[in-house]
């Protein structure tokens, strides 16, 4: 019960029935004459009310903060004792509770606390707990950076501050804003920002990032929390840094137990031994998971082989603990863990099981080895496994028994002084445009690699590195690769000696190739990926029929491309199509086909055709039956909206989900009939400056979420039955001609971003935009023509 004492009324008058509460029980003693007990109870309820911690208007003044902190005890009140985001992370509770007294302290002033601790021990853990029970009426900004250090290798640091920049300015081009204007912005917004894994190598980074110190970017009030190993990056960094501990015996054991018996207590006779278990594990979360799990539905007399082994294991050396797991894999998995922990840990999970077998990658998930981040859909190696993996190889001092390299200096010398040999499993050559010329002593140094399975050589477009006995060298490739990388191929063609049969994924960026290989077609059995990104030189695909599996095709900027080979019109796999940039392409092939009535492009779910010279899209790809995603953008050629009838006409109308179309000048007419569309998700016609009107939306489309016309000058009106978007939550209509934004936007009631600067004839909007609950952004700058008449808005709203 939360009294709120208001217009007048006060404490006093509840608690002694005085007033209008007197005159009330006159009228209720003669209502009820013979029932005084019941007025007594109600005389003690209104006591009990005013003696109740609440509220008085006459109080708590002015009436929009009165609104606040009754608003804030409501939600207090009603959040639940065990909050869903900590549910089932064992002991947490108490860590949370330990960091919230920190991030209290000087509420006014900004604070930046580190979080410092062995690998595995629950530091990034605890930062997202923390980080999603912040409050969003508290922090108007908020953003999190996952594995700082990690990111620094494929991004740079104004990559990373433009994402910092777009998340806490809510602004999808934060690069188009002046920086001196970002940090006036920045300065006035109270932001929580939670950087994890900074290493002592990454600070000067994090220092680019922010030009920050003690997070003196932000508005007052603002907190910050980093990660680390290193205790003393976050000495130099933090007002305070708090130590993770591990677990204590108690919550260990109810840790182990969850993953080993899949309870929070183990049976009778086993917990002796699980004792035992988490004793040498030290409280460490991620031992306690791993062991757990290799334990699970182990039989008691194999506990004690297991344990046996544990006993002549120091407790605190956590690499040891976890190779008990690693060795019960078997050899196929061991290598597929090797190889994560070497090569592919963070990439793309699809690429990854593209090169990898999928069942030893799900294995390796299934026994905590390796994880998956679901939301950005990559393979996620804890850094103590990675350590593990790594630590494994480096340990075979032998050059010519050493199955694994990647880092360059070691790579280098293994082929410059031709050290390969049979134990050769895998080579990661990563290298910018400012190294040296690569000197090899011989021709032949893979023929003795004859076990090489993954071979990448990634250089940037401008490198000056050059191999020069590439010829040669690419003569000895090795019949086992499954993954080949090599950038800048310096060779008209794959070798006619070389065998691809074993072949997964081949990724030949910015070569000389002028045919993928001489003669005819060869075995392609295992292909996955093809990937010839820049092949300056290449006119045409041979014959890909034998690739069965091909599952990608990527031939971004092969700009003197001029056709497709007519057998991928028919692999039976091929999801994914990307012809970008390719400014020589015909297409008509796929216009004039004649499939005899067999299925063209079963599988294909994404065809990319920006920049390619295309008049339409072609017949047999909006034919295809699994068909989510077309991206025409940036034609100069396209004239003509595939017509609505045809992707009717086909089964690929019930998948269709994005429509892109941008920046496509020819384009005069929007489809009609764009609503028989029924599961499109994103319809953008961005920077079309010669389309008309948008049609009518004659039913409705509940899966649409974004529709975007900005820029296209001549769209003069938005139709009522825009009502009919219920669910759409991007509406995009900066630079557009409209007069008049209809009332009916206000029945898009989960419209999150509402653009429409810029929109020079705008006359009318609505007034109110209050019953869009779910607005955060709203951006009407440049309406020259529009009154100044003050706009009701969410309070959430943020106003650009």
């Amino acid at each position: 019960m939360i009294p709120v004492f208001y217009g007048g009324v006060t404490p006093s008058h509840v608690r002694n029935q005085e007033e209008s509460y007197a005159d009330a029980f006159v009228e209720h003693k003669a209502k009820f004459p013979n029932d005084e007990a019941k007025l007594e109870n109600w005389k003690a309820a209104l006591k009990e009310a005013a003696d109740t911690s609440g509220f008085d208007s006459q109080v708590t003044t002015p009436e929009s903060h009165l609104v606040k902190e009754v608003t804030k005890r409501v939600l207090e009140a009603l959040r639940p004792n065990s909050s869903p985001i900590t549910e089932g992370l064992v002991g947490i509770e108490s860590e949370i509770e330990a960091v919230d007294k920190l991030l209290e302290t000087d509420p006014q002033r900004n604070r930046v606390i580190g979080f410092w601790g062995m690998p595995g021990i629950g530091k990034t853990t605890l930062a997202n707990s923390i980080f999603q029970k912040t409050d969003p009426d508290v922090f108007e900004g908020r953003h999190y950076i996952p594995d700082f250090a990690v990111q620094l290798k494929t991004k740079t640091v104004k990559d990373l501050q433009n994402e910092l920049f777009k998340v806490l300015l809510r602004d999808d081009n934060p690069q188009d804003i002046a920086f001196g204007h970002k940090l006036s912005r920045l300065r006035r917004l109270r932001a929580f920002v939670v950087i994890d894994d900074v290493t002592s190598a990454s600070m000067q980074a994090l220092e680019e990032l922010l030009d920050w110190k003690f997070c003196n970017l932000f508005g007052p009030g603002s907190r910050m929390i980093l990660t680390s190993t290193n205790q003393q990056v976050l000495i130099n960094a933090c007002q305070e840094v708090h130590q993770v501990p591990g677990l204590d015996e108690e919550k260990a054991l109810q840790l182990f137990s969850f993953y080993a018996f899949k309870k929070d207590q183990p049976p009778d006779e086993y917990k002796e031994r699980c004792e035992k278990v988490v004793a040498y594990c030290g409280g460490n979360p991620l031992a306690l998971r791993v062991l757990g799990v290799a334990f699970y539905k182990k039989k008691l007399e194999l506990w004690d082989l297991t344990l046996e082994k544990l006993r002549t294991l120091h407790k605190k050396d956590i690499q040891d603990l976890l190779m008990i797991s690693y060795n019960e894999l078997s050899r196929d998995e061991q290598s597929a863990f090797l190889d994560i922990a070497c090569f592919f840990n963070h990439d793309d999970y699809d690429f990854v099981t593209r090169v990898l077998d999928e069942d030893f990658v799900t294995n390796l998930v299934d026994k905590s080895l390796v994880g998956i981040n679901y939301s950005k859909g990559k393979i996620e190696m804890h850094v103590l496994l990675e350590d593990l993996g790594q630590d494994i190889v480096e340990a075979e001092t032998d050059p010519r028994k050493r199955t694994r390299w990647w880092e360059a200096k070691d790579t280098l010398d293994l082929l410059a002084e031709n050290k390969g040999t049979e134990a050769t499993e895998g080579i990661w050559l990563s290298l910018n445009e400012n190294e040296e010329k690569i000197e090899t002593e011989s021709s032949d140094t893979f023929a003795k690699m004859w076990n090489l399975r993954v071979l990448s050589i990634q250089l940037a477009p401008e490198s000056k590195v050059v191999f020069p006995n590439g010829e040669g060298l690419i003569n000895t490739l090795p019949r086992k690769l499954t993954y080949l990388r090599w950038d800048l191929f310096a060779a008209t063609s794959l070798p006619s000696k070389f065998c691809p049969d074993k072949l997964r994924v081949l990724r030949l960026k910015h070569n000389t190739i002028r045919q993928l290989w001489e003669g005819a077609k060869i075995d392609l059995g295992n292909l996955r990926e093809l990937n010839l990104t820049a092949s300056k030189y290449l006119t045409k695909l041979p014959d890909l029929s034998t690739a069965k599996k091909l599952e990608l095709i990527d031939l971004t900027s092969c700009e003197t491309l001029i056709e497709l080979h007519t057998s991928i019109i028919y692999l039976p796999s091929l999801k994914t199509l990307i012809l970008n940039s390719c400014k020589a392409l015909n297409l008509s092939s796929l216009d004039e086909e004649e499939t005899n009535g067999t299925l063209a492009f079963p599988r294909l779910e994404q065809v990319n055709l920006d920049a390619t010279p295309i008049e339409k899209v072609p017949r047999l790809l909006l034919r295809a039956p699994n068909l989510t995603k077309i991206d025409c953008s940036s034609c100069p050629n396209l004239s003509k909206f595939p017509s609505i009838d045809a992707l009717v006409s086909s089964s690929s109308s019930m998948s269709i989900e994005h429509l892109i179309f941008r920046n496509n000048k020819l384009l005069l007419d929007f489809p009609v009939k764009i609503h028989m569309l029924n599961s499109l998700q994103t319809l953008d016609f961005y920077g079309c400056e010669n389309l008309g009107s948008f049609p009518e939306i004659a039913t409705t489309m509940e899966k649409l979420l974004v529709l975007d016309l900005s820029y296209c000058s001549k769209v003069s009106r938005i139709p009522n039955t825009i009502r009919n978007l219920a669910n759409l939550e991007r509406l995009c209509l900066s630079g557009t001609g409209i007069k008049e934004l209809p009332s009916s936007v206000l029945t898009l009631k989960r419209l999150t971003v509402l653009k429409f600067d810029e929109c020079k004839k705008l006359v009318k909007i609505p007034r109110s935009f209050r019953e869009l609950s779910h607005l955060e952004t709203m951006a009407f700058t440049g309406c020259d023509a529009l009154s100044n008449e003050e706009l009701l808005l969410p309070d959430r709203v943020h106003v650009l």
